[in-house]
């Protein structure tokens, strides 16, 4: 129970000097046959200790780009809302055959799949907007310019989703890179690393039971007893009605759950999904070019519920 209740930091200071070459205490242990066959896998267990990551800090950054990326996913849809829209009804209110197909070629490379792209993972989304940035041609990026909206041109607007969008890859590549598989999760990578330590402690006691009454190694290792001793006081301490609770609380050491965070799947849990069942102007087998939208005027019942609420 005592080594349990030892914080990560005090695991990493009682076995410091014995994993570090040339100290008298490594020395010591190098020494006793019985002993020195242990330092391999007490070099390792301390090394995982020493790296274990802050499992609450880590947890924080996750939640802090999660939040952020729903932030910048509302804004990077609600653009892509505007721009599909405004192709549609762009085309609607002309019979210039050019301008229309301009407006399709557009259309189809901008939003291949009419509002159901915003259906999209961030590192989807991410990916797309490279690929867009990177294939407007000229005389597309004119048309967008030719276009005015309130804030500037459908020029800005694209741009501005498109940055939107390598933002999200951005995060979502940090975020993957914090985050391990579920079944390696942080706390339970932590979780092992300490009982790894507690593992090679109780056999280096049960192995220098071997060496008998050794006075150097039973002062080495009482070290170790004097520490647990501490750690049972102070428990007792502060099991006490009243009493206050000490600084270095003791680490969890429960189940290995998973991090709160979703895995590195990268699903985006703030997709709108009623862009998924709007798909007359999406996809699911239908055209979803402009001009073929303009020739199935149906489909505009469908778009309204997702015209911007201008009755505020």
């Amino acid at each position: 129970m005592a080594l349990r209740s030892f914080s990560n930091d005090e695991m990493v200071a009682l076995t410091g000097t014995w994993v570090t070459a040339d100290h008298k205490d490594r020395e010591l242990l190098a020494s006793r046959p019985v002993l020195a066959a242990l330092l391999p896998e007490l070099d390792e267990a301390h090394e995982g200790v020493l790296n274990i990551q802050p499992y609450e800090e880590t947890v924080e950054r996750l939640d802090e780009i999660q939040e952020e990326q729903a932030r910048l996913d509302v804004r990077h849809d609600n653009r892509m809302r505007g721009i599909h829209h405004r192709f549609l009804s762009e085309a609607y209110l002309t019979d210039d055959q050019d301008f229309i197909e301009r407006l399709d070629d557009l259309h189809a490379l901008i939003v291949p799949e009419g509002l159901a792209s915003t259906q999209k993972t961030y590192r989807e989304e991410s990916g797309h907007g490279q690929r867009v940035s990177a294939q407007l041609t000229d005389d597309q990026h004119g048309t967008l310019r030719d276009l005015a909206t309130h804030d500037g041109t459908l020029h800005d607007s694209v741009e501005e989703w498109a940055e939107l969008a390598e933002r999200l890859g951005e995060l979502d590549r940090e975020r993957t890179g914090i985050l391990p598989p579920r079944h390696k999760s942080i706390r339970g990578d932590n979780l092992r690393a300490r009982n790894r330590w507690m593992r090679i402690i109780r056999t280096i006691r049960t192995n220098a039971e071997l060496l008998g009454d050794d006075a150097e190694i039973a002062a080495l290792l009482g070290r170790i007893s004097i520490a647990e001793q501490q750690q049972e006081e102070r428990a007792a301490r502060a099991a006490q009605p009243g009493s206050k609770k000490p600084d270095n609380t003791t680490p969890d050491d429960g189940a290995d759950n998973t991090t709160p965070a979703d895995d590195a799947g990268n699903s985006n849990p703030n997709s709108n999904p009623d862009d998924s069942a709007d798909t007359a102007s999406a996809g699911n087998g239908e055209e979803s070019t402009a001009s073929a939208l303009v020739e199935q005027s149906e489909a505009t019942d469908d778009d309204r519920d997702d015209a911007p609420d201008i009755s505020q």
